[in-house]
């Protein structure tokens, strides 16, 4: 019963976020690629991004003290996004695949 209430209250969440996934172009990607100086919260959507899709992190021992934590991997995020298959590996995504060590990473 906990947990039919739990994931209730997610759902909504969880279609907006499908739905703004739908929203996102090549374009989009292009103009994210290309930034020299990220964010902070893009630099760590995209360590998000990597752990999902079973990639490769930079090393913790790489402290980002702006961040209190380990440094984002931009350049692997970088070389990921290049890939022509990206952002149809973002949309067909299989959520249903997330593992516990991928939830404990995020």
């Amino acid at each position: 019963m906990q947990a039919n209430a739990e994931l209730d209250k997610a759902t909504p969440a969880l279609i907006a976020a499908e739905e703004a996934l739908k929203t996102i172009s090549s374009g989009d990607i292009s103009v994210v690629r290309q930034l020299k100086h990220p964010p902070r919260l893009i630099r760590q959507i995209m360590d998000c991004v990597l752990i999902l899709f079973g990639r490769q992190l930079n090393s913790p021992t790489n402290f980002d003290y702006e961040l209190q934590g380990p440094s984002p991997s931009w350049e692997l995020s970088i070389r990921m996004m290049i890939e022509t298959n990206f952002l149809q590996n973002l949309q067909s995504f299989p959520r249903d695949r997330i593992n516990d060590e991928q939830i404990e990473l995020l």
